[in-house]
């Protein structure tokens, strides 16, 4: 055993591994340097701000990297810059169908969907305008416009209205409801949306 430095090394150990492992601490260092320079900042933000309710149900980034704030009283989108607010109106068919937002996501196509105690909601950015998706056939009753929680993937947008889970192709407009068969109360839990 020889002593280099104070450090005592085995003779027959590799020094190519020493300096991979001295080449992997200077990086880890310099990993945890950069990582401790970046101050994450956090804005608060109110209904004195332009939110449209101080109770967020819901939020969503979208692909653009705006933010939409489902509330008890409506949709808000931010900018980045200023809060645009969403109401519905009983006398437009064009505004959302309630204003209780429990859930937000979007599909492939950039389309944002909203989960309300009224239906499904489909936002067109373009036009900005609401419309309503009839997404359920005989086997859900008018009382499952109730959405809990809403996901994506592609252009499938999966739909929890306990104790069902429809999933609806945006594509196409057709859908597919599952029923849950479990035995207490029957409810599809929204763990993970």
């Amino acid at each position: 055993m020889r002593t280099s430095g104070g450090l005592k090394m085995k003779s027959h150990e590799n020094p190519g591994k020493l300096i991979r492992y001295g080449i992997l601490s200077v990086l880890i260092s310099f990993a945890a340097f950069s990582l401790s320079a970046q101050n994450p900042r956090f804005q608060h933000y109110a209904v004195e701000d332009g939110l449209s309710q101080s109770v967020i149900l819901s939020i969503h980034q979208d692909s653009e990297g705006f933010l939409w704030f489902g509330t008890q009283s409506g949709l808000s989108c931010y900018n980045g810059y200023e809060f645009v607010n969403y109401l519905g109106d009983p006398l437009r068919t064009s505004t959302l169908s309630n204003n209780w937002i429990y859930s937000i996501t979007e599909d492939k196509e950039g389309n944002i969907y909203l989960g309300t105690k009224g239906g499904l909601n489909k936002f067109d950015k373009a036009s900005r305008e609401f419309t309503l998706i009839h997404y359920t056939d005989s086997i859900l009753s008018a009382t499952q416009n109730f959405i809990y929680g809403l996901a994506s993937r592609e252009n499938i947008i999966y739909i929890n209205t306990p104790p069902y889970l429809t999933l609806y192709h945006s594509s196409t407009g057709e859908s597919e409801v599952f029923r849950n068969a479990f035995a207490d109360d029957g409810t599809v839990y929204d763990i993970g949306f």
